[in-house]
């Protein structure tokens, strides 16, 4: 007689922007140190949505347990991904446009968007990587402004 393995899930949780990294090396020091008391398989930061920590989990209690008075904490996002879901989102990770400096760009979210503008340099690690920029605009100084690049989009010039 077989003996089944526990069914996981992936939940999608909404935590501070920016606090991501942070709230996963949390979460796994949690999951290490409860004794297999929380059933958390694995935790996945998608670089392509900000403020959000994917869980693989055995059940709902299992992310409360683990998430219980954690400050960036917000909510569990209803609703269970399913694994296409979660491959989707790695998808999307390989498929991110390569910045480099000296790329013109447009802005797509922001106060700026639909602006163009050079890249002067790149900082960051590879997920939350900033880019300075200036808009191209001829009727705002050239004054640099520091952007995530994933509020970038590569513009094709002809050359």
């Amino acid at each position: 007689m077989e003996e089944s393995k526990p069914k996981y899930k992936f939940f999608m949780v909404s935590v501070t922007g920016g606090q991501e990294e942070h709230i996963a090396r949390i979460i796994e020091l949690r999951v290490k140190n409860s004794d297999g008391d929380i059933r958390v398989r694995s935790v996945f930061v998608p670089p392509s949505l900000k403020g959000v920590l994917i869980v693989e989990a055995f059940s709902y209690t299992d992310i409360v347990k683990v998430f219980e008075d954690l400050k960036h904490f917000k909510r569990v996002i209803p609703g269970i991904l399913s694994e296409d879901d979660v491959k989707t989102l790695l998808e999307l990770e390989k498929e991110e446009e390569v910045i480099e400096i000296g790329d013109i760009v447009e802005i797509v979210s922001g106060p700026f968007k639909g602006m163009s503008a050079k890249v002067i340099n790149i900082r960051g690690e590879k997920d939350r990587r900033e880019a300075v920029i200036q808009l191209q605009d001829a009727s705002i100084s050239p004054i640099p402004i520091i952007i995530s690049v994933s509020n970038l989009k590569k513009k094709n010039i002809g050359r």
